[in-house]
C-alpha cells in the first residue's frame, strides 16, 4: 500500500507539472471564462429574445459556420506546422490577405442565397449580406493569429483573447435587448465579441511581424504558399464538408420545420457546444502542437499520445452529457423560459452526438501530420450525407421535429466513430510525415 500511495503521489506531481497539462489549462481557463460569461447571461437573452429571432440569428451563425474554414483557404492551418518563425509570419500575413477577397465572394454568395430564398435564408434582411463581410473577417483574422500564438506556444494570451471575446458576446446582446427589438442585438454582439479577439491577438503579434511584414515580398510569399501546397488543395476541401455538415442542419430545420424549431435547435446547438469550446478547442491547439513534435522525432509515440488523449476524452465527455441528458427535459424551462421548453428535451438527445464529437474533434489535428490527409474527406461526405439526408428522410414519412432529431443524432454518432478509424489508420507509424 505505501508503494501505491507513493505512485499515486508521484502520478499526481507529473501531472501537475506535464507541460501539455499546464497548456490545456491555459487555454480551457480562457475559454471557460469566456463561455461561463456567455452561459450566465443565457438565460436573460432567452427572455430578451425568443425562438424565432434564435432562429435567424442561427441562420447568420450557420452561414459564418461553414464560411469562416475557407477564408484563408486553410494557409491558417499551415501556421503550426511551419520550419520557422519567419515562416510562420509569411502565412500569417498571407493568410489575413488571402482573406479578402475570399471574405468578399462569400458576402456575395449569402446576398444570393438571401435573394433567391436559398434554404430559408430569405428570413434574414439584405442587410445581412454586409454585416456578414465584417463578422467572416474578423474570424478569418482571429483564426490565423490564433494559429501563429499556438505555434508559438503562447497559450496565455489566445486564453486571454478568448475572454474578450466571451466578455462581448455575453454583455453586448443583453443590453442591445433593453434598447432594440428583434434579433440584431444577438448579432451585435457576435460581431462585436469576435473584434476584441482580434484587437487583442493583434496587439501583441505586430510586434514581431512587423519586421517580416516590412522584408517581405511576392517571390518569397509564393514560395512559401506552394511549399504548403496541399493546405488549400486537401484540407481546404475537406474542411468545407466537415462545416457543412455542422451549419447544413440548421437551415433545412428551418426551411422544413419552421424558424421556430430552428431556434429551438440553435440554443441546444449553442449550449451543447459549451463544453467543446472548453475541452476540445484547448486540447485540440495543444494536441496539435505535440502531435507534430511528435511526428517529426519519436513517430511511434504518436498514437500513444492518440491514445491517451482519447481514453481522457471518453471519460470527460461521458462526465459531462449523461448529467446534461438526464436533467435538461425537466430544467430547461425553469431555467431559460417557458418558450423553450422543447429545447430541453432536444438537448437530451442531442447529447450522443456530442459525446462522440467531444472526442473526435481535438484528435482529428492528427491528420494534419499524416502523409494521407486526403483521407479525411471519405469520413467528412459520410457526416455530411448521412445525418443530413436523415433531416429529409425523416420529414417525408411524416416524423415529428423530436423524433427525426433522434435518428439525427444518432447517425451522427455513428458517423464520428467511423470518423475516428479513419484518424487511426491515417495516422499509423508509417504514414507520419509533415506536409511540407
Amino acid at each position: 500500500m505505501p508503494g501505491v500511495k507513493k505512485e499515486y503521489i508521484d502520478n499526481l506531481k507529473a501531472l501537475r507539472n506535464s507541460t501539455f497539462v499546464t497548456n490545456v489549462v491555459k487555454l480551457a481557463g480562457g475559454s471557460a471564462i469566456g463561455q461561463a460569461l456567455v452561459m450566465l447571461s443565457t438565460p436573460l437573452i432567452t427572455r430578451l429574445y425568443g425562438p424565432a429571432d434564435m432562429g435567424v440569428f442561427g441562420l447568420f451563425m450557420s452561414f459564418i459556420a461553414f464560411a469562416s474554414v475557407g477564408v484563408a483557404l486553410r494557409y491558417d492551418l499551415a501556421i503550426v506546422a511551419a520550419r520557422d518563425k519567419f515562416e510562420a509570419d509569411v502565412l500569417l500575413i498571407t493568410s489575413i490577405a488571402l482573406a479578402i477577397p475570399c471574405v468578399l465572394i462569400a458576402s456575395a454568395v449569402m446576398f444570393g442565397m438571401i435573394h433567391f430564398s436559398m434554404l430559408g435564408f430569405a428570413a434574414l434582411p439584405v442587410w445581412s449580406a454586409l454585416a456578414m463581410f465584417v463578422a467572416l473577417l474578423a474570424t478569418g483574422v482571429f483564426s490565423s493569429l490564433r494559429f501563429w500564438y499556438v505555434g508559438r506556444k503562447r497559450f496565455g494570451e489566445i486564453s486571454l483573447a478568448l475572454v474578450s471575446q466571451g466578455a462581448g458576446r455575453a454583455i453586448i446582446p443583453a443590453v442591445l435587448g433593453w434598447i432594440s427589438s428583434g434579433w440584431t442585438g444577438l448579432l451585435g454582439g457576435e460581431i462585436l465579441g469576435r473584434m476584441l479577439g482580434v484587437v487583442r491577438l493583434a496587439r501583441g503579434a505586430w510586434p514581431e511581424v512587423r519586421t517580416t511584414f516590412a522584408a517581405l515580398d511576392v517571390k518569397h510569399g509564393a514560395e512559401v504558399l506552394r511549399r504548403y501546397w496541399k493546405y488549400p488543395t486537401v484540407f481546404l476541401p475537406s474542411s468545407m464538408i466537415d462545416a457543412l455538415a455542422t451549419s447544413l442542419p440548421l437551415p433545412i430545420i428551418s426551411s422544413l420545420f419552421g424558424v421556430s424549431a430552428a431556434g429551438q435547435y440553435f440554443l441546444v446547438y449553442r449550449l451543447a457546444s459549451v463544453p467543446a469550446a472548453l475541452i476540445s478547442a484547448g486540447v485540440a491547439d495543444v494536441f496539435h502542437s505535440k502531435i507534430a513534435e511528435a511526428a517529426r522525432g519519436d513517430k511511434s509515440s504518436v498514437h500513444r499520445i492518440m491514445k491517451a488523449a482519447m481514453q481522457k476524452l471518453t471519460v470527460v465527455s461521458l462526465g459531462i452529457y449523461l448529467p446534461i441528458a438526464l436533467v435538461s427535459p425537466f430544467l430547461f424551462a425553469l431555467v431559460f423560459g417557458e418558450s423553450w421548453q422543447q429545447a430541453g428535451t432536444l438537448m437530451a438527445i442531442q447529447s450522443l452526438a456530442c459525446m462522440t464529437g467531444l472526442v473526435v474533434s481535438p484528435l482529428s489535428r492528427a491528420l494534419a501530420i499524416s502523409r494521407n490527409p486526403e483521407l479525411k474527406l471519405l469520413p467528412d461526405i459520410v457526416r455530411l450525407i448521412v445525418p443530413v439526408s436523415s433531416l429529409w428522410v425523416c420529414y417525408h414519412f411524416g416524423m415529428t421535429f423530436l423524433l427525426t432529431m433522434v435518428v439525427f443524432s444518432l447517425l451522427t454518432a455513428i458517423s464520428e466513430i467511423f470518423y475516428m478509424f479513419i484518424i487511426w489508420y491515417a495516422t499509423a507509424e508509417q504514414r507520419h510525415l509533415p506536409l511540407h
